[in-house]
């Protein structure tokens, strides 16, 4: 397992900021955290210049080891939200501004929860405290996800899968993003199902349950999507392997022998330098949505494939011809759904108004109308995805 050094010499080149989400009462929970901080009257502004040292060395590390992953991919801002009371019930989350599309840059938001700070202070305080290196590698998680167009393309924010024939793209995205994000961990020997054979099998019977929908009964496949809430972690656990070998099949394809012993050595979970972790994280990034889906039916050089094709394409074809499939819930909110056109004629007819009062109403109209062509185009997505793989 490397071990991970620590640099405080190489400033990050990445503009950042940080803001704690509850602006109202994060100060009440200072006392939870380790350290000791001067009197009341400075006590929020010496936590404050504390956790803004950690933050920016932490960052900063994690932006070091991805040093030629964000020169292929670069990121332009990155805002750090502090969730101290554990309001979003996780230890990181990332959130992409959708700015990428509109100006050419990506600009990123990182969350970070208690377990996260009280980490990082501990490490900073406590010489021989014990850092959980998942904690020392999160940033890094969060980066790869920042850094992923294909996360953002088939699963743009706001948006929510409405049919079973979304509900399977945004099933198997999770284990393709979530996988390769696992790979700063993964790849140095933390972490995730370490087993090809293992991890195969215990995402084929997942595949069974994810497949198991009924024409004749809409509501089931809601009953299958509650049912996999008991696998949340599979994609961090299952999807590492997953994406090597989706990995594997592209450099075998491409007669690449270079990466393919890389791989090689990446799926013996043999020790593999930064260099050539952050090799295989550009492979990843480089990766489309549907060359990870065929990588796992097609095989590899040796032969190898991570499921039957028989097992996949059959359930992909068959959720891809159904139509107007929704349960009454859905079926009743999509007649009820106000139609793009009227939404911005009412915008249209009230935005040169000065008036307080209708400032509301047009923000709300223009949150429905963006969130509204954004559904159309994940629509138009998904079946650009059906006709590649089928």
């Amino acid at each position: 397992m490397e071990t991970l050094t620590i640099s405080t010499n190489k400033k990050s080149q990445i503009p950042t900021s940080w803001y704690f989400i509850d602006e109202e009462d994060w100060a009440d929970e200072i006392d939870y955290f380790p350290g000791e901080y001067d009197d009341e009257d400075s006590k929020e502004s010496n936590f404050c210049d504390m956790l803004d040292e950690v933050i920016h060395l932490n960052l900063d590390n994690a932006i070091n080891r991805l040093d030629s992953v964000l020169k292929k991919f670069p990121i332009h801002h990155i805002s750090v939200n502090v969730d101290l009371m554990g309001m979003n019930d996780t230890d990181a989350f990332c959130l992409n501004s959708g700015s990428y599309q509109q100006s050419g840059e990506n600009n990123i938001g990182i969350g970070i929860g208690p377990g996260m700070v009280k980490s990082f202070l501990e490490k900073h305080f406590y010489a021989n405290a014990y850092t959980n290196p998942y904690y020392e590698l999160n940033f890094d998680h969060e980066l790869i996800h920042g850094m992923d167009q294909n996360l953002w393309a088939y699963n743009p924010k706001g948006i929510n899968p409405e049919t079973p024939k979304e509900f399977i793209v945004n099933y198997l995205l999770k284990y393709q993003s979530e996988g390769l994000a696992c790979f700063s961990t993964f790849l140095r020997g933390m972490l995730a199902e370490k087993s090809f054979n293992q991890a195969a099998n215990k995402f084929q019977k997942n595949w069974a349950i994810v497949t198991s929908l009924s024409e004749q009964n809409p509501e089931n496949w809601q009953t299958i999507s509650n049912k996999l809430k008991s696998h949340s972690y599979d994609p961090y656990n299952l999807g590492p392997m997953m994406v090597l070998q989706a990995l594997n099949v592209k450099a075998s394809q491409d007669n690449d022998l270079e990466q393919i012993q890389l791989l090689t050595k990446a799926m013996n979970i043999e020790v593999l330098t930064n260099d050539e972790i952050n090799q295989l994280i550009i492979a990843g990034l480089e990766l489309s949505f549907p060359e990870f889906v065929n990588g796992l039916h097609k095989p590899d050089a040796s032969g190898r494939s991570f499921m039957p094709k028989e097992m996949l394409l059959p359930a992909l074809d068959q959720v891809n011809s159904w139509t107007n499939f929704l349960t009454e819930d859905q079926q009743k909110k999509s007649e009820e759904r106000t139609p793009i056109s009227t939404l911005e004629a009412e915008l249209e007819s009230i935005k040169h108004i000065d008036d307080e009062m209708l400032e509301l109403k047009k923000l709300e109209l223009d949150y429905n109308i963006t969130i509204g062509k954004e559904y159309q185009k994940y629509q138009i997505k998904c079946d650009e995805f059906y006709q590649q793989i089928l």
